[in-house]
C-alpha cells in the first residue's frame, strides 16, 4: 500500500474526512495499477479522475469556508491553486509522452496531502470548532406571494 489512513487525517468533519478518504482510495489505487503495468492510458484516467475530485472536494471546502466568512479562505484557495497547477504541468508532460514522472507526482500529492490535512484544513476546523468564525449565512428562497 502507497499511503495508509491514520487517525490523525481525520478532520473531524464527516464530509470532508470522507472525501479526503476517497483521495487516498484513488492514490493507492492508480499507485497499484501503474507499478503493475505503466501506460499512458491508465496515467489520463488517473489525471482526469484526480481533476474531478479536486473540483469536487476544493469546492466544497471553500464554499464552507465562504459561508463562515474564514479570514485564512484567500490563503487556503492559493493552497488550492498550488495543488491544481500542479496537477496541470504533470498531465502537460504525461500529454507529450512523459508518463514516468508519475512515480514523482504521487509522492508529491502524497506528502502535500499530508501537511495540508495536518496542517491547513486542520487550523479551518479548529477555528471553526471554537466558534472564532461567524456563524454561516442562511440564504432562504423568497417567500412566494
Amino acid at each position: 500500500m502507497f499511503f495508509k489512513w491514520k487517525d490523525n487525517f481525520s478532520v473531524g468533519i464527516e464530509v470532508i474526512d470522507k472525501q479526503h478518504r476517497m483521495f487516498l482510495e484513488q492514490l493507492n489505487s492508480y499507485h497499484e495499477k501503474i507499478s503493475e503495468h505503466l501506460d499512458s492510458k491508465t496515467v489520463a484516467e488517473f489525471i482526469d479522475n484526480l481533476k474531478a475530485y479536486v473540483n469536487i472536494h476544493f469546492r466544497y471546502e471553500e464554499a464552507l469556508m465562504r459561508e463562515h466568512n474564514y479570514p485564512q479562505y484567500y490563503a487556503h484557495h492559493q493552497h488550492h491553486q498550488y495543488f491544481v497547477s500542479r496537477i496541470i504541468k504533470f498531465e502537460e508532460s504525461a500529454n507529450k509522452g512523459d508518463v514516468r514522472s508519475i512515480e514523482s507526482m504521487m509522492e508529491f500529492m502524497r506528502d502535500w496531502f499530508i501537511n495540508h490535512i495536518l496542517q491547513v484544513d486542520k487550523e479551518f476546523v479548529l477555528s471553526l470548532s471554537k466558534g472564532e468564525l461567524q456563524p454561516p449565512v442562511r440564504r432562504y428562497p423568497p417567500k412566494r406571494r
